[in-house]
């Protein structure tokens, strides 16, 4: 009897075997969520018996925290594969949101699980820890963005990660609920938008110019000249000055002169006296 080959299938099948109580738990877990799943019904959708499990792992505490351990070191490899620091920045975010797309797609499910698995209180401090190993290069790549001056600062890099991982969340669920359907193009439409939301080197620099040059192309009545608009700026001045001078003018109150007598007048009265 070969004793290794013997061995090399015992432990072919034990990888087998935990693969399916995996690959099962996950599947439910996605479905009703950790508290809603029970041990025997892993069991059997996995096609093991209740005490398979427990050769594998000691409670469902530990089956859960081993399954997102393995899951989000999947997305972390997805995320960081071929990344390159020292592409453009604008670029670098869109092919990490494209591969964080390719990675949802190719196994909704596991995304679907890590989505559940956000603040959850069952995960250890050994899962904690892979998560947090697995943020690492994108919360050290946004902050030397924002030491670049290309991510806006006002905000901390948690925040910034946050905010794209909520949308991107949001996508998936409004996919779930039958509400759209995601597709690359779609997706990257929404990547545009978060970059654009806190990126200052994305805005738009051509508008001011077009502007101009769409006012340049529409004719205009000709300006007249400085001298001509003096001289009617001064008529209207005087005009003004006058019609205020009419208005404000005091009218006289000294009696009307009267004409001077005539010389037959003046004849006839020195004959009656």
């Amino acid at each position: 009897m070969n004793i290794p080959s013997v061995m090399s299938r015992l432990e072919e099948r034990k990888a087998e075997t935990r693969r399916r109580i995996l690959r099962a738990a996950l599947e439910l877990f996605a479905e009703r969520g950790f508290h809603g799943t029970a041990v025997p019904e892993v069991a059997e959708r996995a096609e093991v018996g209740p005490g398979t499990i427990y050769r594998y792992v000691a409670s469902k505490e530990e089956l859960v925290n081993v399954l997102f351990r393995e899951t989000k070191a999947k997305l972390g490899q997805a995320l960081m594969h071929r990344d390159d620091p020292a592409m453009p920045p604008r670029e670098r975010f869109l092919a990490l949101w494209d591969r964080l797309y390719a990675f949802a797609e190719s196994d909704p499910v596991a995304a679907h699980f890590l989505e559940l698995q956000d603040h959850a209180p069952y995960l250890d401090a050994t899962s904690r820890a892979v998560e947090h190993g697995v943020l690492l290069p994108v919360v050290e790549a946004v902050i030397a963005m924002q030491a670049r001056g290309v991510l806006r600062t006002d905000l901390r890099p948690d925040v910034l990660i946050a905010f794209a991982w909520g949308g991107f969340v949001g996508l998936l669920k409004a996919e779930r609920a039958g509400y759209l359907r995601l597709d690359a193009e779609l997706v990257r439409s929404a990547a545009l938008v978060w970059w654009r939301s806190v990126a200052n080197d994305d805005a738009p620099k051509r508008e001011p110019a077009k502007r101009i040059a769409d006012d340049a192309s529409v004719p205009s009545k000709k300006a007249p000249s400085k001298t001509a608009a003096s001289k009617s700026a001064a008529s209207k001045s005087a005009a003004s000055k006058s019609a205020a001078s009419k208005s404000t003018a005091p009218k006289s109150t000294a009696p009307k002169s009267t004409a001077p007598k005539s010389a037959k007048r003046r004849a006839k009265e020195e004959e009656e006296r």
